[in-house]
């Protein structure tokens, strides 16, 4: 794979962000959440629902060849989601992105990290952020 690039999202990116969302969920998460789930957790989501974050500056995407293929949203203290399309999945593109989030995270915070993930990613999200934050909590979505 050739090199990746994170950079902060803008508000164009919000339409591809939604969808990479929406896709990740529907590709990555169907051997956890039954179809009832997935359907409910993406209920009434739109990319408007990014928006605020994207002003903010606390979401980031990441390319790969000129193509979005991932996001993560964090903020002080959070890792709030990290998500990458299902056909870039197990590639080290969900843990770059989780890396990067977690800079975030911890700049000016002492306290725990809080990492928000589904049932699947919980110990990948664990491992990547104690690896380098001795203080990492998780909590999983449902």
């Amino acid at each position: 794979m050739t090199e990746i690039f994170i950079r902060k999202a803008e508000l164009p990116d919000a339409e591809i962000i939604h969808e990479i969302h929406t896709q990740s969920v529907k590709g990555l998460c169907m051997k956890t959440y039954t179809s009832s789930q997935i359907e409910n957790w993406l209920k009434n989501r739109t990319s408007d629902g990014y928006k605020r974050s994207i002003k903010n500056g606390e979401i980031y995407i990441c390319e790969y060849e000129n193509k979005i293929i991932g996001f993560g949203h964090a903020i002080k203290g959070e890792i709030v989601a990290n998500f990458v399309l299902p056909e870039y999945s197990e590639k080290g593109i969900g843990k770059k992105l989780l890396e990067y989030g977690i800079e975030i995270a911890k700049k000016d915070c002492n306290k725990i990290i809080l990492v928000s993930t589904w049932v699947d990613g919980k110990e990948f999200a664990l491992h990547t952020c104690k690896k380098d934050y001795d203080s990492c909590e998780s909590t999983c979505k449902n």
